[in-house]
Parts: structure tokens; C-alpha cells; sequence
């Protein structure tokens, strides 16, 4: 699963040229610092003042990420789906 801050819809709906690439950047940043916070974190080992800083990103982000999963599972289903689901 990539990592984005942006799902794709919300990048394409940016009004301009300037915020699209500003949130492309954004989406890379993010999937970067995920990659490098499943490592540090889920192994204890960094000995920094941020170290603190980096799990409650980190916790935030997993968080953010099962959300813009549940969205864009969401956006896929019928009206009828919807329906039968109760939502």
C-alpha cells in the first residue's frame, strides 16, 4: 500500500498546477517518512531527542493512512452496496 498524505482524488481536485505539485511533493515526503518510521520505530533503536516526536507521527499517520484506506474502499461501492451496508 503506498503512502500518501493525498488520495488521489483530492490531488487531481487541486485548483491549480502549483498546489498539484505542492501535494505531490507532499505524497512523496510521506511515503519517505513512513518507510523510514516503520523502520526506527518498530524497532526501538534511535537514541534522539525527536525520537518522541517520530512515534507520534507515526502513530498519527497509520491512523490518517487505515482512514484514506476506509475512503477510498468507500468510494468504490454502488449506491445499492451502500445500501445493503446501512451506510
Amino acid at each position: 500500500m503506498p503512502c500518501t498524505y493525498y488520495t488521489p482524488g483530492e490531488e487531481a481536485a487541486m485548483a491549480n498546477a502549483e498546489n498539484r505539485k505542492l501535494a505531490e511533493q507532499v505524497n512523496q515526503l510521506t511515503r519517505l517518512l513512513c518507510l523510514a518510521s516503520a523502520v526506527v520505530v518498530e524497532q526501538k533503536k534511535l537514541k534522539v531527542p525527536q525520537y518522541n516526536e517520530l512515534v507520534d507521527w507515526w502513530e498519527a499517520h497509520k491512523k490518517h493512512d487505515i482512514e484514506r484506506i476506509k475512503k477510498e474502499a468507500l468510494a468504490k461501492l454502488t449506491a445499492e452496496e451502500r445500501k445493503a451496508l446501512g451506510l
